[in-house]
């Protein structure tokens, strides 16, 4: 006797689920995290959105002005 296989669609469907949920979460997380920064007297020339991505992805930034 195997597995139904309806079961089977029903775990996969979670699975599916629970991915988009947890992609969605670290997005979420990561907005909120690169958002708590405010810069002052930043080159026009530099995009801050940039660094503070860079800052939460390797915890360094380096750049030539």
């Amino acid at each position: 006797m195997g597995r139904r296989k309806g079961a089977t669609d029903l775990f996969c469907s979670s699975a599916v689920l629970n991915n988009l949920t947890y992609e969605e979460y670290v997005e979420r997380l990561t907005e909120l995290t690169i958002t708590v920064f405010e810069w002052k007297n930043l080159p026009i020339s530099v995009d801050a959105r940039y660094i503070e991505l860079k800052l939460f992805e390797n915890g360094c930034v380096v750049y030539f002005v």
